[in-house]
């Protein structure tokens, strides 16, 4: 199902030529922090969109042979946005795989399933897949300017994939809304239907990363 990444106000995406082999091996950054593996998706010029190799990149991360030494995935994106969906200028080339939307799911299932916790920590929008990814995760922090939508009803396309997660976290009715009339939620609007587990008071990436990692450091102690 192609899907909008973009409500009417924010900034439209250029559209970028496939990533090479070579900007693959640089799409997803990986440190270990002792117990807490940090992933940190790394594509901020096209909004870190779910490109075909930005799927791949992620789902070899999320393997469970690959985080068999780790105790919780901290799960953050560059720049100003978790994540904007899918990359529309990749599947408006026509240059992108079949089987993206399935091999999408996959890697969806590989996070809900994940055998340790997963936390995201969410900054600017998550729409779109960027909103599936972020429900998919065992906790949520969203940062106060936060704002998560599944907008492709907008368009006349349907987020179906991203409902799945999105209703498993949100309350039926606020997913409804979401889905059906293209409702994009604030952080503080998310945290009351379940979608987010807690607000950081702040617009500052640094304050979002140190609570994200107290908390992981915390949950990795336990």
């Amino acid at each position: 199902w192609p899907q909008s990444a973009v409500l009417r106000r924010h900034p439209r995406r250029r559209p970028r030529r496939p990533s090479t082999p070579r900007a693959m091996a640089t799409l997803v950054l990986e440190t270990n922090l002792g117990r807490v593996r940090h992933l940190h998706i790394n594509s901020p010029d096209n909004l870190n969109a779910l490109s075909g190799a930005m799927i791949r990149a992620l789902t070899e991360k999320f393997a469970p042979e690959n985080l068999s030494d780790a105790s919780v995935v901290l799960l953050t994106s560059a720049g100003r946005h978790f994540g904007a969906g899918h990359d529309l200028g990749e599947m408006a080339s026509g240059k992108y795989d079949a089987n993206l939307f399935r091999q999408c799911s996959n890697l969806m299932q590989l996070v809900a399933t994940c055998p340790i916790p997963v936390l995201a920590a969410v900054q600017g929008c998550a729409f779109a897949a960027g909103c599936q990814l972020a429900a998919s995760c065992d906790v949520v922090l969203a940062a106060v300017g936060a704002r998560f939508a599944t907008p492709g009803v907008r368009i006349g396309l349907f987020c179906s994939t991203p409902s799945v997660a999105v209703t498993r976290a949100a309350t039926a009715k606020v997913a409804a809304e979401m889905l059906f009339a293209g409702k994009e939620l604030s952080a503080s609007e998310a945290l009351a239907a379940g979608l987010v587990s807690r607000v950081v008071a702040s617009e500052a990436p640094a304050a979002l990363l140190e609570e994200a990692l107290r908390t992981c450091h915390t949950i990795a102690e336990s």
